[in-house]
């Protein structure tokens, strides 16, 4: 039961990669941290109970939504699907991800591993993977034009996949690959950008989903240039891991909300995320990394403890007032001070709407 999957990327390549040997330690250490088969075989998990705990934790409204017939779980790993070699499309804390085909359509696949790649503290646990199953059973209900979609996968360890829309790159690479002398984006594409994360925004808040780990990284982007909102659902697995060790890499610390370090503010809501998409506002404007050169402990000191937030550009050309007073309002340090996915919609329509044409 403790043997890793057949690798994706076969046994006839030469050498192999390093991310290989992770990957199938990953996912054998995951089948033996604890009682692997939580609720049964590979086709337990194609219905979800009503009252499950997934539910109570993102709210009924989801479960109200009706199972897509094509999203299927219960996926053979050496029979329905084909992992491109050397296509390795990038790595995260919970998982590899790789390019290829599932029902005749190129793919982007998956492989779940401990996100601390080893037994100890963050390691993914049985209890992970039962919770990651119903949450997965979730997100495959979702269909909006700004989320990536979910098509299926394996959810019964050894074989910890996860099958969804291939995208072409992440909005990072988007911003920062232009290098630092590089035109900036034009204004009027910072907002279409924005707009597209903010309806998946809306769309998901509107089902009591909270992200918890909303960046430029979890946000992808189409050859047509559209932005969709992924990892919703890996992202709660994430969080919980921070709690358990509070241990969390710089580039996530620079997006997150001061309730999320600081119980006296509430908790996490859906204004976590609002929190989280002024920074991603901020970074399209300036295209710039947020808090570079702070390690995760100085973040979180400046931004929960001093109160310190990033300088807005003052220039109207680069950053309207109305956007400078948006970006503000979206990192206020109380969260019921910040204003709803809708409202932080509306405004941007009204800044796009009073640009010039032409």
């Amino acid at each position: 039961e403790g043997a890793p999957p057949p690798q994706p990327w076969g046994t006839t390549i030469a050498g192999g990669t390093a991310a290989a040997g992770i990957a199938a330690a990953g996912i054998a250490a995951a089948a033996n941290s604890g009682s692997a088969r939580a609720g049964g075989g590979a086709g337990s998990f194609s219905s979800l109970p009503r009252g499950s705990t997934a539910e109570q934790r993102m709210g009924g409204k989801v479960a109200e939504l009706a199972p897509h017939p094509d999203v299927h779980f219960e996926l053979d790993w050496a029979r329905d699907i084909t992992v491109y070699r050397d296509t390795m499309l990038g790595a995260g804390a919970t998982g590899l991800v790789y390019k290829g085909e599932y029902n005749g359509c190129e793919v982007a696949i998956k492989v779940i591993i401990p996100s601390s790649g080893h037994h100890g503290p963050g390691a993914m646990d049985a209890e992970d993977i039962s919770s990651m199953q119903q949450e997965l059973q979730i997100m495959a209900r979702l269909c909006h034009a700004n989320v990536v979609r979910i098509y299926g996968g394996c959810m019964s360890p050894p074989n910890l996949f996860v099958v969804s829309e291939l995208m072409a790159c992440d909005l990072c690479s988007h911003i920062h690959r232009r290098g630092k002398d590089a035109p900036r984006l034009e204004l009027r594409t910072v907002l279409d950008l924005s707009l597209n994360v903010i309806r998946g925004l809306v769309y998901l808040h509107s089902l009591d989903i909270i992200h918890r780990d909303l960046k430029p990284g979890n946000i992808l982007m189409t050859e047509d240039g559209i932005a969709k909102i992924a990892d919703f659902g890996l992202a709660r697995c994430k969080y919980k891991t921070y709690l358990s060790t509070k241990k969390l890499d710089a580039g996530t610390v620079a997006y997150m909300a001061p309730e999320c370090f600081n119980d006296k503010l509430g908790g996490v809501s859906t204004k976590a995320d609002i929190f989280s998409l002024g920074v991603i506002l901020w970074e399209l404007v300036t295209q710039a990394r947020p808090w570079n050169g702070l390690n995760e402990f100085q973040m979180i000191y400046q931004v929960t403890v001093e109160g310190a937030r990033l300088k807005i550009p003052d220039d109207p050309a680069e950053c309207p007032p109305p956007l400078q007073a948006l970006i503000s309002s979206c990192w206020a340090s109380e969260p019921r001070n910040r204003p709803a996915a809708e409202e932080v919609e509306a405004a941007l329509l009204g800044i796009m709407d009073s640009l010039p044409r032409g």
